[in-house]
C-alpha cells in the first residue's frame, strides 16, 4: 500500500541518515509476477527519497540473460548503480557439484547485466568471499540426505553442501591433509578427497579468484566490485583488493 510503502521508506531515510551511510542498497529476492508492479513502484519512490536526501542508491539482481520481473531497463534509469550477484551458480538445491562462481559464469553475468543497464559504468560486479563444501555419499552409504542423483554409469549417490567462508575452507582441507590444485576451467584452486565412503570437494574463494574477478570489472569498465558477505573472507584478501 501507499502508506506503508511510505512509512517503509521514511524509516530508511531516518535510519541512513542517523547512521551516516553514503547510501542505501536494495536486495529484494524472489519477486514474482504478483510482486512486479509493486516493487517497481517502491523503487520509484525510493530513488526520489534518495535523490532528495543526496544518498546512493543501488539495487541487487540475479544474473541472467532473460529480465523478467524485475525490470532491470527501467531499474537503470532509477538507480545510481545496478548490482549484479554473481554467484550461486551451484547452490543447495543443485544436482551436481561446482563453483560458486566460476570465472565463465562471472564473465557471462557482466556481459547480461551490461546489456540490460546499457552503461557498464553504472553496473557492479558482487562476488561471493564464501564457498560450498560438497560432500557425495553412495546411495545405501549414509543416512539418504540431500539431493538424490541417479548416475547409471557410477552408482546413484546423494548430494549436500554447506557454505564455508574463506578461512574456515582453508582450515578444512587441510585437516584433510590435501592441497589446492588449479581448475583451469573455473579458473579457481580446488580440492578434492575421501572420507570413507564420502567423497568431498571445494572451489575454493581465495586471493586468486578475487583477482581475477576485480580484473574482470576493471577490464569491463565497471563502476566496481562487491562481496557477499563481510566476514567470510580472510584479511589477506583486503590487501588484494586494494
Amino acid at each position: 500500500s501507499t502508506n506503508r510503502r511510505f512509512a517503509f521508506i521514511n524509516n530508511l531515510m531516518n535510519a541512513a541518515d542517523d547512521l551516516g551511510v553514503d547510501g542505501i542498497n536494495v536486495d529484494f529476492e524472489y519477486i514474482t509476477k504478483d510482486t512486479a508492479a509493486d516493487y517497481r513502484e517502491f523503487l520509484r519512490e525510493l530513488s526520489v527519497a534518495c535523490r532528495q536526501e543526496h544518498f546512493v542508491l543501488s539495487i541487487d539482481n540475479y544474473p541472467t540473460e532473460e529480465d523478467t520481473y524485475y525490470d532491470i531497463e527501467q531499474q537503470s534509469l532509477l538507480a545510481d548503480y545496478i548490482v549484479s550477484m554473481s554467484y550461486d551458480e551451484h547452490n543447495v538445491n543443485s544436482k551436481e557439484a561446482g563453483s560458486v562462481a566460476s570465472i565463465d559464469y562471472t564473465k557471462n553475468a557482466i556481459k547480461a547485466m551490461v546489456k540490460h543497464v546499457g552503461d557498464a559504468s553504472r553496473v557492479i560486479n558482487a562476488s561471493p568471499f564464501y564457498t560450498r563444501l560438497w560432500d557425495i555419499t553412495p546411495e545405501g552409504k549414509g543416512s539418504d540426505e540431500g539431493v538424490f542423483v541417479e548416475d547409471a554409469a557410477n552408482g546413484n549417490y546423494y548430494l549436500t553442501s554447506q557454505v564455508l567462508g574463506m578461512k574456515w575452507a582453508e582450515k578444512v582441507y587441510k585437516e584433510a591433509g590435501v592441497k589446492p590444485t588449479l581448475d583451469k576451467e573455473t579458473g579457481q584452486n580446488y580440492v578434492v578427497w575421501e572420507e570413507g565412503d564420502v567423497t568431498r570437494q571445494m572451489w575454493l574463494e581465495d586471493e586468486m579468484s578475487v583477482e581475477k574477478r576485480v580484473e574482470l570489472a576493471r577490464s569491463n569498465k565497471l563502476a566496481g566490485t562487491a562481496f557477499w558477505a563481510l566476514g567470510f573472507e580472510k584479511d589477506s584478501i583486503w590487501k588484494e583488493i586494494k
